[in-house]
């Protein structure tokens, strides 16, 4: 169920097209670091002559807030109808009553020719030049209007416009507490067999809602579990006042010990929109520092001072033995979070009331054959077959999982239910299956008759399902796995391996989802954890021909994805245990050391950017290794350069000084003088970071020496921003200016927009510390500029932050303000919590002298949280 109070405000963008492609790419950008999710032209419609032929009205009625953005064009007139479509679009907005923001082309750019023309003749339609006169006459009278000129300049005055709009949502936030979650798990196609479960479930749940008790599902393997919890939090989900608080789930298969715990507790800090800062987690040296960082974290975000927090619900799934469940439990009790366990052992711990899970009764069991049989294609026939399906239930111990795959395999195989029946009561296999001792008899059974269908290719490819990490995984994937493994009597060839899959599914063996973010996202294939051991089982009596050709598929395949997208962060977090796994098993089985290496020099950007470190340094070690086993000197050196850094971001100093110095040595062994310099460059980082300021600038300029001896010169000019940055720790200031203008015309020349926004930015800081704010004015704006066409948001968000400084120093408080709400947006869809907390606190000032007192304190309480 959507949170609707809550979603993310939409925000119509109404605009020709010609004219204004590049405005409405930057405002699009601006409005999604703003939190806010833009609607326009790209996402729906045909075009015709450059402009959007029809635009649903829906459309617009589905949005928050119009945005209208007009130049020089009136846009395209559908045939019957006196206004463009465009014109249309602003008529809507204001028939619904909706928010609505004008931005007209500034009066200065009207001249059509000329080289600086911003909207030349080519992009205006005279035909409809007095229909544009008098909508633009009209749109003045009516509104309060802001005029724009370049791309840039639009982008700066839609994020001050909708500042006030922002304002108040933030104020509707303090009102409302935090963001409740609503996310749920899949469920089961037709829920069967449980219906007389689940009402008694939902109310054993709201019945402690709100303190914090939590409640087991307990059961035998193949009672199902999974589904009932599914069932039962869709259904708690629908109702508005169950669980106020939110509803959310974590599938917690393979997670155990205190890293288990970590990683859950992270899972909820997501789901709660508070992520962890990769700066703010490195705080923690040991594993319990760790946990207790973010025990604290969620507490903040979830009792605010003085709040009562409302009742929220989650599920944990394939829950494992040794997860510290019991600890998990006494931090989310007193935040009013209930928990739903599932899991295949009876968990333990004086908050937990257990739900029991008994085999189905007599009914529901035939039920549940006789659907799962007539969904795979069996000819059911009620009058002939119940008797027959009763039969196969009792046989097979009435446990779901053994039913469902009995029956997908007898509607696979054609074979009556009457048949089966017969099958599976044969006295040397009944005794089998109802063995008390063996509580899976019946399901293992039923394992081992699905598999007999099989032919040899198929149970080679369900065995190669014990072969990658994480829950689920992208269909294209699997099939590239499966692709490889066969066995030696068939051809490949003549068996697709997507075929095979369907056949699996149809057995009931693997579970196709469908995609979970529409159509552009790729199905996944899941396995319940009981099939999971099966394939493992399978897959370790596999030759190792087959488990060599199916590990280098899957290495094959991760490398594909993470070239493919190497800065789509939230696929590869997606896809962490996934690609993690895959290069563990080859980096242990020592195969292909060379695209081991290669994929984790792909993930850097995701490693280091994206605050991955732990996993990092781990992964630099696999390729390190594989350098070495190469004998690849000049990659090692890189792998040993490459984990120092990551080192020192989580603050494990003697580790990075131990890395950079063997890998300063190597490079110097091989003459690589760029190598060194980089190295150098990172051993004055890391000297700078424990405050060791002169040393830092001693590193710093033998960098200098050996970029410039390379003719590197973007290194230079990097370097010599860092020089900048170690004479203003020194209190140097002119000699600051003095290297972070040498680093600025240097990047210049190279073209490096990124490099010279941050010399700006850091000129920007030295001439307000030197007491020259419009030169430090100017600066800043020049850095924004060249920050966000580079694309560095990290940056652009310190820069935001600084001119919001500056303009409140100046009493430019409406100017400040914009500037705050700008870095604090992209500050906080970084996930940079250090950074946020400043913004907030210096947003806190600035409400505080302009009398907003409430406003201000909770700006403080969110800088503390």
């Amino acid at each position: 169920m959507a949170d609707h109070a809550h979603l993310t405000r939409r925000v119509f963008i109404s605009s020709t097209s010609v004219d204004l492609r590049a405005h409405r790419e930057r405002v699009r950008d601006t409005l999604l670091s703003l939190g806010l999710f833009p609607v326009g032209m790209e996402q729906f419609g045909a075009q015709g002559s450059g402009d959007a032929t029809s635009v649903s009205t829906s459309k617009v009625a589905g949005c928050d807030v119009y945005l209208g953005i007009f130049a020089w064009r009136y846009g395209y007139v559908p045939a019957g109808t006196p206004l463009s479509v465009t014109h249309q679009e602003y008529e809507e907005a204001a028939r619904l009553g909706m928010p609505r923001y004008v931005l007209v082309a500034d009066p200065a750019t009207e001249a059509p020719d000329g080289p600086e023309a911003l909207y030349p003749a080519a992009v205006r339609d005279p035909e409809h030049c007095a229909e544009l006169d008098a909508f633009r006459a009209e749109l003045l009278r009516a509104h309060v209007v802001d005029f724009f000129t370049t791309p840039e300049d639009l982008a700066v005055r839609v994020a001050t416009a909708l500042h006030s709009y922002i304002l108040q949502l933030q104020r509707e936030e303090l009102a409302a507490g935090p963001r409740a979650p609503h996310t749920l798990p899949p469920r089961a196609a037709a829920f069967v067999g449980r219906e007389a479960e689940l009402p008694a479930l939902c109310e054993m749940l709201r019945a402690g809602r709100g303190s914090g008790q939590a409640v087991a599902i307990a059961g035998m393997a193949g009672a199902g579990k999974t589904a009932l919890a599914a069932e039962a939090l869709h259904a708690l989900d629908s109702d508005a006042g169950a669980f106020p608080g939110g509803t959310t789930w974590v599938r917690c298969e393979g997670r155990s010990g205190q890293p288990g715990l970590t990683w859950l507790y992270d899972q909820l800090l997501g789901a709660w929109n508070s992520t962890l800062a990769p700066e703010e987690a490195a705080r923690a040296r040991t594993p319990d520092e760790e946990i207790e960082l973010r025990e604290r974290a969620l507490s903040a975000r979830l009792q605010p001072a003085g709040q009562t927090p409302q009742s929220a619900l989650v599920l944990l799934d394939h829950v494992e033995r040794d997860l510290p469940l019991g600890r998990a439990l006494g931090t989310l009790a007193p935040l009013g979070i209930s928990v739903l366990i599932a899991a295949r052992h009876e968990p333990a711990s004086p908050r937990l009331r257990l739900f029991p899970l008994d085999v189905l009764g007599a009914a529901p069991a035939t039920q549940l054959f006789a659907v799962r049989y007539a969904d795979r294609g069996g000819d059911w026939e009620p009058a002939r077959d119940e008797a027959a399906a009763a039969a196969v239930v009792e046989a097979l111990g009435r446990l779901p999982l053994a039913i469902e795959l009995a029956a997908a395999r007898a509607a696979r195989a054609h074979t009556g239910v009457a048949a089966l029946a017969g099958e599976l009561t044969e006295a040397d296999r009944l005794g089998r299956l109802r063995d008390p001792l063996e509580p899976t008899r019946g399901v293992r059974y039923a394992f081992e008759q699905s598999l007999a269908l099989l032919n040899p290719i198929q149970r080679a490819r369900f065995a190669a399902l014990g072969l990658p990490d994480g829950p689920d995984w992208p269909r294209p994937t699997i099939e590239r796995l499966l692709s490889a493994a066969h066995g030696a009597a068939v051809d490949p060839a003549s068996a697709p391996p997507g075929d095979d899959l369907e056949v699996l599914a149809a057995l009931s063996l693997v579970g196709l989802a469908a995609p979970e973010g529409g159509a552009a996202t790729a199905p996944r294939v899941r396995l319940h954890p009981l099939l999971r051991d099966l394939a493992r089982e399978e897959w370790a009596r596999q030759p190792g021909e087959t488990q060599d050709a199916c590990l280098s598929a899957l290495l094959a395949s991760v490398a594909d994805l993470v070239h493919a997208q190497p800065d789509d962060f939230a696929v590869l977090a997606r896809e962490e245990d996934l690609i993690a796994g895959t290069l563990r098993r080859a980096a242990q089985a020592g195969s292909q050391p060379r695209e081991v290496g290669a994929v984790v020099t792909a993930l850097d950007p995701y490693l280091d950017v994206g605050g991955h470190w732990r996993l990092g340094v781990e992964l630099s070690t696999l390729q390190l290794a594989a350098y070495q086993a190469l004998g690849d000197q000049a990659g090692a050196a890189t792998a040993l350069n490459n984990r120092g850094y990551l080192a020192q971001r989580l603050g494990r100093y003697a580790e990075a000084t131990s890395d950079a110095e063997q890998a300063l040595a190597l490079r110097r062994a091989l003459g690589d003088v760029a190598g060194q310099g980089e190295t150098l460059g990172n051993l004055g980082a890391l000297a700078r970071s424990q405050g060791q300021t002169e040393q830092a600038g001693a590193y710093y300029e033998q960098a200098l020496a050996l970029r410039r001896e390379s003719h590197d010169r973007q290194g230079e000019g990097t370097t010599l921003n860092n020089l900048g940055a170690v004479a203003s720790d020194l209190e140097q200031l002119p000699e600051a200016v003095r290297y972070h203008e040498q680093a600025l015309e240097l990047l210049r020349e190279v073209g490096d927009r990124r490099g010279q926004g941050i010399a700006l930015n850091n000129l920007g800081e030295l001439a307000s510390r030197m007491g020259r704010p419009d030169a430090a004015m100017r600066a800043y704006e020049q850095a924004l500029t060249l920050l966000r066409a580079a694309g560095d948001r990290a940056t652009e968000g310190a820069a935001l932050n600084n001119l919001g400084n500056l303009a409140r120093a100046q009493g430019q408080q409406e100017a400040a303000a914009s500037y705050y709400t700008q870095a604090l947006a992209i500050r906080r869809a970084l996930g940079d919590r250090i950074g946020e907390g400043t913004t907030l606190h210096n947003q806190g000032v600035l409400l505080g002298s302009m009398g907003r007192g409430d406003e201000a304190t909770h700006a403080f309480e969110q800088a503390l949280g």
